[in-house]
């Protein structure tokens, strides 16, 4: 039992570290005692991780599906042609003009993305790229062109990464 004085009354009030309350209701239960409330409360925390557990592990293979078509979307597009923009200095118009150029690659990257045509859609897939490359080359000007050409293989494979993603 612990006393202790409150201000400047000398009354000494007593706390006792085994009495346990909450809000109206004191709860005095002793080691080993079990009532129906927490057994109720435990199974319902039970169900609840339970349930919990299972949405979050029928999420992950959602969200892993989400971009299996192999094509890029307006965000992923967005993304490596900021890229580009950044290595390369593009003005708006070009920028513009990628953006398009990159749209309609994906739209013909998807119309090749049937599995019983695999041995072709390579061979077809590379003459896209080159097509789509030659486009992006023609709208750039000399310095542009010079800086692209340096980082044309990485920044494909970043556009290529984003397909899969």
């Amino acid at each position: 039992m612990v006393k202790y004085s409150r201000g400047n009354d000398n009354g000494e009030l007593t706390f006792n570290p085994i009495h346990i309350s909450f809000a109206s209701e004191t709860v005095l239960n002793k080691p080993g005692e079990i009532t129906m409330k927490d057994d109720v409360q435990s199974q319902f925390q039970i169900y609840f991780f339970i349930i919990v557990l299972t949405l979050l592990l029928l999420s992950i293979p959602a969200r892993a599906q989400i971009n299996t078509s192999g094509h890029l979307d307006n965000v992923e597009i967005t993304f490596v042609v900021t890229k580009l923009q950044n290595k390369v200095l593009l003005n708006d118009s070009q920028v513009t003009f990628v953006t398009q150029v990159l749209q309609k690659y994906s739209v013909e990257l998807a119309k090749l993305q049937n599995p019983a045509q695999q041995s072709s859609q390579n061979s077809t897939k590379q003459k896209l790229i080159s097509n789509t490359n030659q486009q992006i080359e023609s709208v750039l000007d000399g310095r542009q062109k010079m800086k692209y050409d340096i980082i044309e293989n990485e920044w494909w494979e970043c556009v290529i990464n984003e397909e899969k993603d």
